[in-house]
């Protein structure tokens, strides 16, 4: 099934015009201005067509070659390439199969001269000679003299044969179907098309959906939300129902509604069923996080993605994402230092640096998570933002964890040799 047939309710447009450029003028008149243009096929290009007929005579031969015509066509030519003769063929010979041979061949070899001079060399080859056993029919064959059988080879004569043939009337129809396209559209008003479109295309068409779900506003957002929640409601990225492309197509067409769409997304953090909170800061994370990059760079990397999307202005959106970190359940807390790492990944732009200053407290308290992950995740955050202030509170912590080992002991150890390098070094 293609990506088109699957969108509900697009509007079919056909047009038909003498050239393909004048069907696609005449297209795009038919077009509704504003519409998102799905598809378009070009069911017919308008290109010239040959159709051949051969029969008994040159009205039998037209009508049999106009018999397999498509309609709607134009008619550019009509042609005779060969007139119908009869002739009468003598020849001696021992079996009947050897004379109407050798009749046949007599009649052809007239007709084939007579297309070979009306024809050019690749038509005469991809039509007389593939059809050459319908040009000529044998009439009638009788013998006018028998012969004698002899003895022991001895007076042997071949019988005397009278045939007669016809050489078919052979003609030629030029014609062309005129110029046809069909395109799919879709109406840039209604949002459940335009979701569709993002989940089954690709660009370009996801582009003008994109721009049209923007300018929908706020009932857009809520409806992109209820899918960003879906996807990430799904178990792995390895699962039947996992789809990257309408994953990102729905991040970027929240991303360019600004913080509008982190807005609703804080709202919907403040529900009281976990596992949502959870998809929210999945989602905000994804916002938030360099064009959905799969690898993380170490914590020593001092690169950061200065083309990164600009963290919001927003302050409500941190103080949330700062909140949840005290949340009473640990995978919400966890998840709230992971979104903290993404941001701090942005934050190489110099208008983003009141971020960091607002996420170093929050983050150094968040080591004293009872959850190791909870911990873990603060530490490499702070390692992310770089500032000297979290290089006593992470030896602190590294000394609770030394006997215990682990992949939170490293963590820390790494952690502390990021701070002090990144906190020599200007953003």
């Amino acid at each position: 099934m293609r990506a088109d047939d699957k969108v509900k309710n697009e509007m079919t447009i056909e047009v038909e015009a003498d050239t393909l450029d004048e069907a696609r003028v005449q297209l795009k008149s038919c077009i509704p201005e504003g519409s998102i243009l799905i598809s378009q096929d070009e069911l017919s290009v308008g290109k010239p067509k040959v159709v051949f007929g051969i029969a008994d005579t040159v009205d039998m031969a037209f009508q049999q070659a106009s018999s397999g015509l498509p309609s709607s066509i134009i008619i550019l030519e009509k042609k005779v390439l060969s007139t119908p003769e009869f002739q009468v063929v003598i020849n001696d010979s021992f079996t009947e199969d050897a004379t109407k041979m050798y009749a046949f061949h007599k009649g052809l070899e007239s007709v084939l001269r007579n297309l070979h001079s009306t024809l050019n060399e690749k038509r005469y080859r991809t039509f007389a000679l593939k059809r050459q056993q319908e040009l000529v029919k044998i009439k009638a064959m009788t013998i006018t003299e028998h012969g004698k059988h002899g003895v022991f080879g001895i007076g042997k004569k071949p019988n005397s044969y009278k045939i007669e043939i016809a050489q078919q009337a052979v003609v030629e129809i030029c014609y062309k179907k005129k110029a046809s396209i069909r395109a799919l559209v879709l109406d840039p008003t209604n949002l459940e098309q335009l979701i569709e479109v993002i989940h089954y295309h690709y660009d370009p068409v996801v582009d003008k959906a994109v721009e049209n779900i923007v300018k929908l506003g706020k009932p857009a957002v809520d409806r992109l939300i209820v899918e960003l929640l879906k996807i990430e409601n799904t178990a792995g990225h390895d699962d039947a129902g996992w789809e990257p492309h309408f994953h990102a197509n729905v991040v970027v067409a929240l991303r360019k509604m600004g913080e509008q769409g982190f807005m609703s997304l804080i709202e919907t953090l403040k529900d009281r069923d976990e596992l949502k909170r959870i998809l929210v800061l999945d989602g905000i994370d994804d916002l938030m996080s360099p064009f959905l990059i799969d690898t993380t760079p170490t914590l020593t990397d001092l690169h950061f993605y200065p083309n990164a999307p600009p963290p919001p202005k927003d302050y409500r959106i941190y103080h949330a994402i700062i909140d949840a970190l005290t949340d009473e359940e640990e995978l919400v807390r966890e998840r709230a230092c992971a979104v903290l790492e993404s941001i701090t990944l942005t934050c190489a732009r110099e208008e983003a640096l009141h971020v960091r200053e607002m996420v170093i407290d929050p983050l150094i308290r968040a080591l004293d998570d009872e959850s190791h992950r909870v911990r873990n995740n603060a530490a490499r955050t702070l390692a992310m933002v770089g500032d000297a202030r979290a290089l006593e509170p992470l030896t602190k912590a590294l000394k609770r964890v030394n006997k215990e080992g682990g992949f939170l002991k490293d963590t820390l150890r790494e952690s502390i040799k990021a701070v002090k390098k990144r906190s020599k070094t200007s953003y």
